[in-house]
C-alpha cells in the first residue's frame, strides 16, 4: 500500500486471471484507504473491537480521524492510561487495517471480471472465482421468481422513466438462517449483469475490516467496461446519473439499508430481524413514494434436497431422517451436504 496516497488502485488483465478468460479490456478496481477515513467512520468501526465502546470513545474524544491512526502505538496509549486488552485490542485492529488489501481487491475484481463464464445449467451455478465464498450456488426455484419480480418492477421503472425515477420501492425476502438467502446475492448479480446492471452489495459477510461490513459496487464505465470498487459508506460511492440509477440495485444482506436511496433495494434477514427490516418496510420518513414488497423464502422441498444430492453424488438416505426431524432448514444438514 502506498502511504503517500489515499486511495489504492490496481489494473487487473484477463491474461493475469487466465489465459482461457478473454475479454476486450482491463478491470480497474479501487478501494477507499482507511486513512481517508472520517472520525465518525474511526468511531463506527471501533465499536465492533473488543472493548469497542471505550475504545470508539477514546478515539473520538481525542479526534483521530483515519490518517492519525498509523501513528498511534504502544507508548502514546500508555501516556492516555489506555492500557491491558484495551491497548492490546486497538493496536492489533491497526495492524490489520494496515496489511495489505491486495488479496481483497484481486478477489472481487477476478469474480466480476469473469462472471459472464460461469458454468449455468438449470440446477447450478458455477462460479470461476467466488463472490466471497459463494461458488458453487445451487439455483432454488424460489431464487427465478424472486429475479422474476425484480425484473418485472425495474422494467416498470424503466418503461415509465423520469416519472418513476424518485420512486423508491424494494424487496424484502425474509426466511429463516442457512436457506439461502445470502447465497441469492451471487445468481442474481449473474442474472442481470447479462443486462448491464450494476450491484451495490453490501452484506454481513463482506467484513475485511474486523467485523466493519464494506460495500462492494460492480458497475460500468463510460465505455461498457466492467468495473468494481470496496467503499465503506454507500457516500463513497460516486454519483449515478438517471440513466444509471434506474439499472442499480441495492443489495443489502442481513445489514440494516439506507432508506434514503434511490436504487431499487433488495435486502434479506431473518423473521427475528425486526431491526433490520421494520423501518425498511415502513419506508423512509418523508417519503411516501415508498413501497416495499415482501416475500418470504420456503424451506427447501424435499424435491429440491433430492435433486441437490443427486447433483453432488450424495446419499439420500443418510439424509432422510434429518429431514424428517427439522424438515428444509438445510443449516441441520451441514455435516451431510
Amino acid at each position: 500500500m502506498n502511504n503517500n496516497n489515499q486511495t489504492t488502485e490496481t489494473t487487473t488483465t484477463p491474461s493475469s486471471i487466465g489465459t482461457s478468460i478473454v475479454q476486450p479490456s482491463p478491470i480497474t478496481q479501487k478501494q477507499r484507504d482507511f486513512r481517508t477515513w472520517t472520525i465518525d467512520e474511526v468511531y463506527k468501526w471501533a465499536l465492533n473491537l473488543d472493548f469497542g465502546v471505550t475504545i470508539a470513545d477514546f478515539l473520538k474524544k481525542h479526534d483521530f480521524s483515519g490518517k492519525y491512526l498509523e501513528t498511534i502505538t504502544h507508548e502514546l496509549l500508555v501516556r492516555y492510561n489506555m492500557l491491558g486488552g484495551h491497548a492490546a485490542s486497538l493496536l492489533l485492529a491497526i495492524n490489520k487495517l494496515k496489511e495489505t488489501t491486495q488479496q481483497d481487491l484481486g478477489n472481487i475484481t477476478q469474480f466480476w471480471l469473469t462472471l459472464p463464464q460461469a458454468n449455468s445449467t438449470h440446477d447450478t451455478l458455477t462460479l470461476l472465482h467466488p463472490l466471497n465464498n459463494f461458488k458453487s450456488i445451487y439455483v432454488r426455484n424460489c431464487y427465478r421468481d424472486f429475479v422474476e419480480i425484480i425484473k418485472d418492477y425495474l422494467k416498470m421503472k424503466e418503461d415509465n422513466e423520469p416519472k418513476m425515477l424518485n420512486f423508491n420501492a424494494g424487496l424484502n425476502i425474509s426466511g429463516d438462517a442457512g436457506i439461502g438467502k445470502s447465497t441469492f446475492a451471487p445468481y442474481l448479480i449473474y442474472e442481470l449483469q447479462k443486462e448491464k446492471y450494476s450491484f451495490i452489495y453490501h452484506s454481513i459477510h463482506n467484513t475485511r475490516y474486523m467485523k466493519f461490513p464494506l460495500i462492494y459496487y460492480f458497475t460500468y464505465d463510460i465505455q461498457g467496461n466492467p468495473t468494481s470498487s470496496i467503499h465503506t459508506s454507500l457516500r463513497d460511492i460516486p454519483p449515478n446519473d438517471s440513466s444509471q440509477k434506474l439499472k442499480t440495485i441495492y443489495f443489502v444482506d442481513g445489514i440494516k439499508p439506507l432508506l434514503t436511496t434511490e436504487f431499487f433495494t433488495v435486502l434479506t434477514n431473518s423473521p427475528s430481524a425486526k431491526e433490520i427490516y421494520e423501518d425498511f418496510r415502513k419506508g423512509a420518513p418523508g417519503a411516501p413514494n415508498k413501497r416495499t414488497v415482501v416475500r418470504y423464502m420456503p424451506e427447501w422441498s424435499w424435491s429440491e434436497i433430492e435433486t441437490y444430492c443427486s447433483i453432488n453424488d450424495l446419499n439420500i438416505e443418510s439424509i432422510k431422517e434429518i429431514y424428517y426431524i427439522w424438515g428444509g432448514i438445510t443449516r441441520c444438514y451441514y455435516d451431510k451436504l
